[in-house]
């Protein structure tokens, strides 16, 4: 007799989860062919539409505005602070080289403070055999989250899944370990592992995009390498699985660009303490401007959902604006897309010639439709006799890949930034090879299938959490 379908239960705490979820084939397939009885826990301004839900009648929606909830206990409440204080410190001095730990030696130095000054007492903890794992696994013995205890015993699941390390967020999911249910989790972007954490709540296993990112994890989190299973990006699927774009006649007409033209889409985003939005339009419409590359080009700005849209712009009559699709949660969890937003993204990047960024996402998503990427490796409009503030980002650990394959095209100087856009838009396919490997290196295979390895990696887990079971019985 064939054992029955497990119970998932799903917390999903932000859009960007919510997205990796609910916007590709894995709830359908697992909540309707493959018979599992799945449950999702989402903050209230994440609520499915109605046209979301019946796509998904299989899955049952419980709306709990997680980010408001505390520990019920006096101990959980007094320990919770100084707990993820001291973990942070350890995770910080035991991978020095992560992204996270970079991010705060460069914050502290902003304030006129010394990271190793600070964290002399972490040294010492972690030379006497003390590592945040261990303040982790004593953590989850403190915490009581009532409103989580009524969820996991009314459903029962066999498992649990969550999305998100950023310290502290996650720290109901105590709950899960006390009750012993496995505890899965699913990185759903390609930086979570090196610039979040550490983890206030261990898990049992992990899903990640690619063995690169699997390795950044192992290493930076001290985690089980065959606990880690690597599935692709499910929310790149949709670039491979024939959905239809909008036509580039319908495209054109709706941004209101020439179909003759050469598109440049600048994909906005700010790196983290630098400004400079309109110096990095002024750039690229000073080389493209008035057929200066020898034929004629479009410039399409397609602003950041997280970065205030500069109103000035607005006032341009040369470039186009694309705002992306969907609303601002209203109790400021961030950007949730619509269901059309998929459609129109992919229609974006399909009609651009050029897509230029700051090594964003959008890299990512542009390589999956074989695009020309440019990623702005200096600060346009800055005098280049001063130092180069974008070059303490080349180093960040989700980056260096990037930064060492010739995939893409990281021009350093407005000169640079102009052969780069004449290589790019006369030669396109230059750099495809490099390019194809630099994606499968972040991504993992990029062939619409993803949804199908989560399964694969899932039915992985169950086959070692039943011989655990096995054992203890």
């Amino acid at each position: 007799m064939n054992a029955r379908p497990p119970k998932l239960l799903f917390f999903v705490e932000n859009p960007t989860s919510f997205q990796h979820l609910t916007r590709s084939r894995l709830l359908p397939l697992i909540s309707g062919d493959e018979g599992f009885e799945c449950t999702v826990v989402l903050p209230p301004s994440l609520d499915p539409s109605p046209a979301e839900r019946e796509r998904l009648p299989g899955v049952k929606f419980h709306l709990l505005d997680i980010h408001q909830l505390r520990p019920r206990d006096w101990l959980g409440r007094t320990l919770k602070k100084g707990v993820h204080v001291v973990s942070r410190d350890l995770l910080t001095v035991h991978a020095p080289h992560a992204t996270l730990s970079q991010d705060r030696r460069h914050q502290l130095k902003q304030r006129g403070k010394n990271l190793d000054v600070r964290l002399g007492y972490a040294h010492l903890l972690k030379w006497a055999g003390l590592s945040w794992r261990h303040i982790s696994r004593v953590a989850q013995n403190f915490g009581r989250y009532t409103e989580i205890a009524a969820i996991l015993d009314e459903v029962r699941p066999d498992y649990v899944v969550y999305f998100n390390i950023l310290i502290g967020q996650m720290d109901f999911l105590r709950e899960v370990k006390r009750r012993g249910i496995p505890l899965i989790l699913d990185m759903p972007n390609w930086d979570q592992a090196s610039s979040k954490g550490p983890m206030t709540v261990l898990p049992d296993h992990v899903f990640v995009w690619s063995e690169f990112i699997k390795r950044d994890f192992c290493e930076i989190h001290d985690f089980p390498t065959d606990r880690v299973h690597p599935i692709g990006v499910l929310q790149f699927d949709c670039y491979f699985q024939g959905n239809p774009p909008l036509s580039r006649e319908e495209f054109c007409q709706l941004h209101q660009i020439d179909p003759a033209a050469k598109i440049v889409l600048y994909a906005y985003g700010q790196p983290p303490g630098i400004k400079a939005c309109e110096p990095f339009v002024n750039e690229i419409l000073g080389i493209i401007g008035d057929n200066r590359l020898g034929f004629p080009c479009h410039l399409l700005f397609r602003a950041s959902p997280r970065v205030p849209f500069p109103a000035t712009l607005r006032e341009r009559q040369s470039i186009s604006i694309q705002h992306p699709l969907g609303h601002e949660a209203p109790d400021g969890l961030g950007w949730i897309p619509s269901p059309e937003e998929d459609r129109m993204r992919m229609s974006t990047l399909m009609h651009s010639d050029v897509i230029i960024n700051v090594f964003s996402t959008m890299c990512l998503d542009s390589l999956c439709l074989h695009k020309p990427v440019i990623n702005l490796g200096y600060v346009c409009g800055a005098d280049e006799s001063q130092p180069n503030l974008m070059e303490r980002f080349f180093t960040y650990t989700h980056v260096i890949p990037v930064i060492r394959s010739s995939g893409t095209w990281i021009p350093r100087s407005r000169r640079e930034l102009e052969q780069s856009l004449t290589e790019a838009l006369s030669s396109p396919g230059t750099r495809r090879s490099a390019a194809d490997e630099l994606l499968h290196e972040i991504c993992g295979p990029s062939d619409g299938e993803s949804y199908q390895r989560w399964l694969a990696a899932f039915e992985k887990v169950r086959a070692v959490e039943s011989g655990k079971t096995g054992a203890r019985s």
